[in-house]
């Protein structure tokens, strides 16, 4: 900042001197020369990571990388439009999403690209999006309070039916349809299936799933047995396969329940309700989650009328940050010129969920500023003060320590530079 000042005032002075010994005229085109050269932005083309006319799979979402090549003082930033905003969604940094809803197959739509920084550029890009269907798939079923695939269903205890498809295949975008036998299953509000009639000994059933292309797989037999839910006999209910009556996790832990008399593991369903019921999640095969940290109460109740109700802690995974400089990271010691800036960048290990720091330091010392992958140091005095990192979520507090040192800035330029002012102070007078 320091020497782009000098610069300013030397452009600025030479300018007045030559305007006094040859007229305004070449004052006035170094001004604006300088204006040009330090507020340019030409650019002269944006390259995608994703080439223009590339197949991309409907459905799914690509965040490519943009490249800017020009002549510009400060990088511009891009604007990015959808030619096509019915189907095709395009993000603030650029990110692809083209929606299933076009007709047929296939889907030719393109985006804009264009910046503020330079009014002239303009770039359209164009994709191929197309449906693709699954080579080949499994159908598989779970059992309410019980397991995936059981041999043995029961009366009265919903059963969730689901495609898994092969880790090969291309990414389905094809609405399914779903085959039971109507005589021994009905239909619920949620989309699972209820066994209304037991099997006939010996009789076996399968669920069927087929997709639009034709393809069609079957689950493995089951039988279906009479059961009478008041009378099921259950002593142990598990959440994620423990038993307590109190959880802790992480945010975004999901639970499932399952049911166990004795070692046996047994079938039934169940309702469940929560302390503040709008912060809970319950998807289909009655696995639940929470939106928010805090203590949760959870209360799982059965047709036979018994009920227990545990605890479930949601905490942040609080962890201290990750510092790209390896000298910062090995003796958190911050060294810095008078004059100078410095920055340091950081990230968080991929399973942490909380990622907001807060710093505290002498502001008479220095002046800090952060966003959420870095922060900079900008020295006001001479000397060693300290600055404290916080993460703090409530609940969670990690503490990180920086010892910074401030020096006077001894380089050949800088006391050359500072010579110089104190020459021109006493010629002036000042």
């Amino acid at each position: 900042m320091k020497k782009l000042a000098i610069t300013l005032y030397a452009i600025y002075a030479v300018s007045l001197i030559l305007a006094l010994t040859f007229g305004s005229g070449v004052s006035q085109f170094l001004v604006s020369w300088f204006d040009t050269k330090f507020n340019l932005a030409e650019i002269t083309e944006v390259t995608s990571s994703i080439d223009d006319g590339s197949e991309l799979l409907a459905g799914r979402s690509y965040s490519p990388t943009y490249a800017i090549d020009g002549e510009f003082r400060k990088t511009p930033e891009l604007t990015f439009t959808s030619l096509d905003p019915k189907h095709l969604t395009v993000g603030a940094g650029g990110t692809l999403y083209a929606n299933m809803s076009f007709e047929g197959d296939v889907l030719e739509a393109g985006i804009k690209i264009t910046s503020a920084q330079d009014a002239d550029f303009e770039k359209v890009m164009s994709f191929r999006f197309v449906k693709k269907y699954p080579d080949s798939l499994t159908v598989y079923y779970f059992l309410r309070g019980h397991s995936d695939n059981p041999e043995t269903l029961y009366t009265g205890v919903p059963v969730y039916v689901y495609p898994v498809l092969s880790s090969s295949s291309a990414y389905n975008v094809t609405e399914h349809s779903l085959v039971y036998d109507e005589k021994h299953f009905s239909k619920t509000e949620d989309g699972m299936l209820l066994p209304i009639a037991p099997t006939e000994p010996g009789e076996k059933l399968t669920f069927s799933i087929t997709y639009a292309n034709g393809l069609t797989a079957e689950s493995q037999p089951f039988e279906i047995v009479g059961q009478d839910p008041s009378l099921v006999s259950i002593d142990r209910i598990m959440l994620n396969g423990l038993e307590s009556d109190e959880y802790s996790v992480g945010t975004g832990a999901v639970f499932a329940v399952t049911f166990f008399n004795g070692a046996e593991q047994v079938a039934s369903d169940y309702t469940l309700t929560f302390s503040d019921e709008s912060d809970a999640k319950v998807d289909a095969l009655g696995r639940f989650s929470f939106k928010t940290v805090g203590d949760k109460e959870v209360t799982v109740a059965l047709p036979n009328g018994y009920t227990k109700t545990v605890i479930v802690r949601i905490r942040n995974v609080v962890k201290p940050p990750i510092f790209a400089d390896e000298k910062l990271a090995k003796n958190h010691t911050v060294k810095v010129k008078m004059g100078e800036s410095v920055s340091f960048g950081f990230s968080f290990d991929k399973d942490v969920t909380y990622k907001s720091a807060t710093y505290e330091y002498d502001e008479e010392m220095i002046g800090l500023s952060s966003n959420s992958s870095s922060f900079t140091v900008t020295p006001k005095k001479k000397g060693t003060t300290e600055i404290k990192m916080i993460i703090d979520d409530g609940m969670v507090r990690v503490e990180e320590s920086f010892t910074v040192e401030i020096r006077e800035d001894r380089s050949i330029g800088t006391l050359i530079a500072q010579n110089v002012k104190i020459f021109v102070s006493k010629v002036l007078g000042h």
